[in-house]
């Protein structure tokens, strides 16, 4: 039987005296995108970070691929983190490669694959994200938008089985919001890969995603009615 590919079993996390995350049970299926919505970033951001194996939770179980994550096996947790991809605002590129390298050595690390067996990989991802032009230019050397192009080939190659991403929409201007759309669909049909994203945008919610869910008072509802949500949003 197909287990999960996220399973949360009653997460919490507290820090100090603050109470961010409660008694969460959560599950995501393989193909499956959802969407979460809350007006904490730091509520939500802690619970994606939790879900990504960044941070340990308080309280609770997490389970990837139907397997109990071990926090305390740093080999078996380094292995599971290559099948993840997160990208948050603070997510960065390494200062002296240039873009190419940093894409193609996301690809070795995370496939332990050739330099010869991943250029033929890295063509359509380059052209797909419009990234020819920056190929040999430094991380310094980019706007915005085309850092978060860069940021989002990379997760690309590292073909995860689980894309978790933190307000993307802090990572694109209106006109690139397509390239976001790309990865998702790209991913989900070539990998079936799930997707879990913290957004308070509402293309983002119109326009994509399986489930939408509210995370409150550190509460994450049950499935609600996008169309509906929508219409009360003000």
């Amino acid at each position: 039987m197909m287990s999960y590919l996220l399973e949360c079993r009653g997460i919490a996390y507290k820090i100090g005296t603050d109470v961010l995350l409660e008694d969460i049970d959560f599950t995501l299926s393989p193909g499956q995108g959802v969407l979460i919505f809350s007006e904490s970033q730091r509520a939500a951001s802690s619970f994606l970070q939790i879900c990504s194996t960044l941070i340990r939770p308080t309280e609770g179980k997490l389970f990837i691929e139907g397997k109990e994550v071990d926090y305390d096996d740093q080999e078996e947790l380094l292995d599971l983190k290559r099948k993840l991809a997160f990208v948050d605002k603070k997510s960065t590129l390494i200062q002296n490669l240039s873009v190419l390298e940093n894409i193609a050595l996301a690809s070795i690390y995370h496939g332990n694959k050739s330099l010869e067996s991943i250029q033929i990989q890295l063509d359509p991802i380059i052209e797909m994200f419009g990234l020819r032009e920056v190929l040999y230019l430094r991380p310094a050397e980019l706007d915005p938008s085309a850092k978060s192009r860069v940021l989002y080939a990379i997760e690309v190659v590292k073909e995860p089985v689980l894309a978790i991403f933190d307000q993307p929409e802090n990572n694109y201007n209106e006109n690139d919001r397509y390239y976001l759309f790309n990865i998702l669909n790209k991913l989900k049909e070539d990998r079936d890969s799930g997707f879990l994203i913290y957004t308070r945008s509402r293309s983002l919610i119109e326009k994509w995603g399986d489930a939408l869910y509210l995370l409150k008072d550190g509460l994450l509802s049950s499935p609600v009615d996008k169309h509906s949500f929508l219409l009360s949003w003000r």
